[in-house]
């Protein structure tokens, strides 16, 4: 463990984390070798004596901070990657408009979210750096409904909503 990097912690995470996050992070710290470690739910749940769920939303907070990467595979444990700094930048946008599915009729949204859904982890963060390589920060959600929208839908869905996606296709 480096001392410098757990320095660090104490004073720049650790203040703004509730006790919950506080010792999963510092977990999957002391766990690490380079800052990144393999473990699943059960263990980490276990080894800081939290219920499975507390873990959970931890994580969930800790991610939305940008304080840990996850990588879920199905038959291996979670590899965790942890970040000292948050890895946001220091004015993140904020969506002001509706996602473009929320005008999807009701029998397509479902359908276009219980896919998006069940896409992994892994297919999604190929999908938003295909839309990223595309489009600006500022038309990333949409563009990446647009590819997502295109794997699921056929033509004849697709031909109804395209009129949705044309401000991708517009310069300014």
């Amino acid at each position: 463990m480096d001392e410098h990097q757990f320095a660090d912690i104490m004073t720049r995470v650790m203040p703004y984390l509730t006790p919950p996050e506080q010792s999963v992070y510092l977990r999957l710290f002391y766990e690490s070798d380079g800052l990144i470690t393999r473990m699943r739910y059960e263990d980490l749940a276990r080894q800081c004596h939290l219920s499975l769920s507390a873990v959970q939303r931890a994580i969930k907070t800790l991610r939305a901070r940008k304080l840990l990467q996850t990588d879920w595979d199905r038959n291996h444990a979670t590899t965790f990657v942890l970040h000292l700094i948050p890895q946001t930048p220091k004015v993140a946008p904020f969506p002001t408009t509706p996602a473009i599915y929320d005008r999807f009729d009701q029998d397509d949204r479902g359908l276009f979210l219980t896919c998006k859904r069940s896409l992994s982890q892994s297919d999604l963060k190929a999908i938003a750096a295909e839309a990223a390589d595309l489009v600006g920060d500022a038309l990333l959600r949409d563009k990446t409904d647009e590819l997502i929208m295109r794997r699921v839908f056929g033509p004849e869905r697709q031909k109804k909503y395209e009129t949705l996606f044309l401000h991708l296709y517009q310069s300014d």
